[in-house]
């Protein structure tokens, strides 16, 4: 049956938007970040990096280095010295315009106003979270992350093809940030899969690929961040000096109320999500830096799991059962809430 034209209509609306959205985060990225993109012209980081040698990526993130790679190969095809700058922000582009798409499509439960004030959202801010450095990989590894939660809930809860896709999206993810992978191995097993054999090989798997990119791929790479940060952190100064806290502050104090309200309802609904974001914190406070806000954004589609079972619990219903581990009954968290 052929899609109406009000419905064409709309998605065409909805793309055209996406498209400059993606146009402006892509191009704002790229001005904001000037000087690291000078330091990559002079001592080619990230060339040695797509060469498997010299310093090593943070956590060995290699994977969505090498699509910036593939987008700077298929510039290269038309103009032989298209510089590194073109190549990055061919890859933002699109990997903004598909996230945004992603984004638009899990906050379906919204209304449709919300899910795109999202998306201006993020795009307006996402140059905050890149403050303290650039990284022109960050968006590759979150359309990765979205793609595989988005993929879980367009498949059947329980049946081999969710299993199989749960497995090769997060083997994937491990390639594009292990610990992150790890994060949501345990989100998914603990909320989708019965039985301990299955749920120890899903958050097995991104160590194991961890371990081969240390020690194989990665073997005689340097790694150029100190091992441990803590004392940077607890002395406030990088928090401070990123705009964003600042911005964070007065949105959390503005919404206090209704803040902890969703929070309670929603921890209700799923307490692992809090318990993986509680330890992910810990685990930047000693290896990592709290004011880089780039490193909560795989987060968000997660969140978008949670908000979608708050909102499919009439709101904030606290009566919708759990089991004795404090997770929901295996499947039910990954059905669609009905869009309002």
């Amino acid at each position: 049956m052929k899609q109406s034209t009000p419905i064409k209509a709309q998605r065409t609306y909805r793309w055209l938007i996406h498209l400059l959205l993606a146009v402006f985060l892509a191009n704002a990225t790229n001005k904001f970040f000037i000087g690291d993109l000078d330091y990559e012209r002079d001592h080619r980081f990230y060339e040695k990096i797509f060469a498997f040698e010299g310093e090593a990526p943070d956590q060995y993130r290699i994977l969505p280095l090498l699509g910036i790679k593939a987008v700077r190969t298929v510039l290269r095809l038309g103009m032989a010295d298209a510089p590194f700058n073109h190549a990055v922000l061919l890859f933002n582009f699109i990997c903004g315009f598909l996230l945004f798409e992603l984004f638009f499509y899990l906050l379906n439960h919204r209304p449709e106003r919300d899910r795109y004030l999202f998306n201006f959202g993020f795009a307006i801010l996402y140059i905050y979270t890149q403050y303290t450095g650039w990284r022109p990989d960050t968006l590759g590894l979150l359309i990765v992350g979205t793609a595989l939660i988005a993929g879980l809930f367009k498949l059947r809860p329980g049946t081999p093809s969710w299993t199989i896709f749960a497995t090769t999206g997060l083997l994937v993810l491990a390639f594009c940030r292990s610990d992150i992978a790890a994060i949501y191995a345990v989100f998914i097993a603990w909320t989708a899969i019965k039985g301990w054999p299955l749920r120890l090989a899903l958050i097995g798997l991104p160590f194991a690929v961890q371990a081969f990119l240390q020690f194989y791929l990665f073997a005689d790479a340097t790694y150029y961040t100190k091992p441990v940060m803590i004392w940077d952190n607890l002395g406030g100064y990088h928090l401070a000096k990123n705009p964003a806290t600042w911005l964070l502050a007065a949105f959390l104090l503005y919404n206090a109320k209704h803040l902890i309200h969703y929070i309670r309802a929603s921890y209700r609904q799923v307490p692992v999500f809090y318990w993986l974001l509680a330890f992910y914190l810990v685990l930047v406070l000693f290896v990592g830096r709290l004011n880089e806000y780039r490193l909560y954004l795989p987060f968000l589609p997660l969140w978008m799991v949670v908000d979608n079972q708050l909102l499919k619990t009439s709101k904030y219903d606290q009566t919708s059962p759990t089991t004795d581990s404090g997770s929901l009954p295996t499947g039910r968290l990954w059905n669609r809430a009905p869009n309002e």
